[in-house]
């Protein structure tokens, strides 16, 4: 609105300039996002303050409450414009993966993780603990979805009465993603969800958090597992309490006697059966307090 600017147009026409040009110079992210800033941006951060569940700031409503969740359902828009070309995540000042609800939703809109932590809770293993496993997240399946294109998305509401937000069924690039928005478990696709658990493929990866798998039910909260590998080796992380017992799903063609090192140790009670690793982990199973989770690591070879 300045009398000497040439145009009410020049401010964003000025802004966008300066957008272009620094983007030669380094990688740029912003707040939010616009898609005229699309193509020279690496990094949007935001669009979920009213949406999914975590930190809502006061000026951003939930949309659900807004808007009665039977008139509406999640369509990819942004993700439409901007998956291909950018990295999309929460917001970054105030929202992030922070449990397994924020996990189940930002796997499900295709987003990166985020966590923000101080250093003097790096000391605490619970949170330390949680970073481990977001940072697992990250970099076995979020990692490969970076920079894909949008290549299926539907969401299906569940029952606004009971808090159900639904399911969503994606796939960014190579990886499939199935995500149980609800509070209660769900069956998708062959898998047993548990309230926001969440099931993941792509070419040498299978990743889930999931209530039951080779004939065991693991709880309410299920079991959490990423797989990397092909049928001649694998690398599998559990985020699991010492001493419960854990499976995950082996790459095809894994069968037969295994070998297995967990923690860079030879583990003897470990199972195969029908492309599945079951093992109780080492360590206490009585405690007089819940039981804390922690990034376990394990190797798998055919012998």
């Amino acid at each position: 609105m300045n009398p000497a600017s040439p145009s009410p147009l020049a401010y964003a026409e000025g802004m966008l300039s300066l957008v272009d040009e620094q983007s030669a110079m380094k990688p740029l992210s912003t707040e939010d996002g616009w898609d005229r800033v699309v193509n020279a941006e690496v990094q949007l951060c935001g669009f979920t303050f009213a949406l999914g569940p975590g930190r809502r700031v006061a000026w951003a409503q939930e949309m659900k409450s807004v808007y009665h969740p039977s008139t509406w359902a999640l369509y990819p828009f942004a993700q439409g414009i901007a998956h291909d070309k950018t990295a999309l995540l929460h917001h970054d000042l105030g929202k992030f993966v922070t449990d397994r609800p924020t996990l189940a939703w930002t796997l499900g809109l295709g987003f990166a993780m985020s966590y923000r932590i101080s250093a003097k809770t790096l000391n605490e293993p619970a949170p330390r603990e949680w970073l481990r496993w977001v940072d697992r997240i990250q970099k076995s399946i979020a990692a490969r979805y970076v920079g894909e294109p949008v290549m299926a998305f539907t969401h299906q509401q569940g029952s606004p009465a009971s808090g159900d937000d639904g399911v969503i069924r994606a796939t960014y690039g190579p990886v499939r993603l199935i995500a149980n928005l609800s509070a209660t478990s769900r069956h998708e696709d062959g898998c047993e969800l548990p309230g926001y658990g969440f099931h993941a493929t792509a070419p040498g990866l299978i990743a889930g958090n999931v209530r039951s798998l080779a004939g065991t039910v693991f709880g309410d909260e299920g079991v959490c597992f990423v797989t990397e590998g092909d049928a001649q080796r694998a690398e599998v992380w559990f985020y699991a309490a010492a001493g419960s017992e854990v499976a995950a799903e082996l790459p095809a063609g894994m069968s037969g006697k295994c070998q297995l090192l967990l923690n860079a140790q030879p583990a003897t009670n470990a199972t195969f059966r029908n492309g599945t690793l079951r093992l109780r982990l080492p360590g206490a199973t009585e405690t007089a307090a819940k039981p804390l989770n922690q990034l376990w690591h394990a190797e798998v070879k055919p012998r």
